[in-house]
């Protein structure tokens, strides 16, 4: 499967306070590096260091943003990684630092394709050197809605104090398979 192409941003209420969601968009984001995972215990500031894979149908899924919604008592934001091209991924804060808070999280997976009339515009602009021009409405989402969306999602995770890895393993025609326990 060809790589995902996926970019966020965060939006807040009042610019003084942290951000109160990730909104996902569709449209091209550069390549984001992946963060590597330090430690093994929970830092002064509280975050605990989580990253992991995801696999759609067995193989690596590539250029996916893995959410993890906070659920109810949960310090912060949540958090978001980008998987790289052997599907692995490491979480950071809307704020940009490493790792998220202990407890329970929802997570999604969004994976964004071009669509059809897309890719056409992006492979005559691509000869002539000109910058796409495209729209959310360029893109279509090719996972199922029970990854997709916060309210429906069937992966759910406990991080524990620690932090820890997350395999996420997606089935493509039924979107029921929920994650195993973290390694340590």
């Amino acid at each position: 499967m060809a790589p995902c192409v996926s970019s966020w941003r965060h939006e807040s209420r009042d610019p003084r306070q942290a951000p109160s969601s990730l909104t996902r968009w569709g449209g091209l984001a550069p390549v984001v590096a992946a963060i590597a995972i330090a430690g093994g215990c929970m830092r002064s500031d509280g975050l605990v260091p989580v990253g992991g894979t995801v696999k759609l149908d067995d193989a690596s899924l590539s250029g996916a943003l893995v959410t993890f919604h906070a659920e109810p008592g949960v310090r912060g934001n949540g958090g978001f990684g980008l998987t790289d091209t052997a599907g692995r991924f490491t979480l950071i804060t809307p704020q940009g630092r490493k790792g998220v808070f202990p407890g329970e999280y929802r997570i999604t997976v969004t994976c964004r394709k071009p669509t059809p009339k897309a890719e056409r515009v992006l492979a005559e602009l691509s000869a002539s050197g000109l910058p796409p021009t495209l729209t959310n409405a360029d893109f279509q989402e090719v996972l199922p809605d029970a990854y997709t969306k916060p309210e429906r999602t069937t992966l759910k995770q406990t991080v524990g104090a620690a932090g820890g890895t997350v395999d996420l393993q997606i089935d493509s025609t039924t979107g029921k398979k929920s994650p195993p326990p973290p390694r340590k």
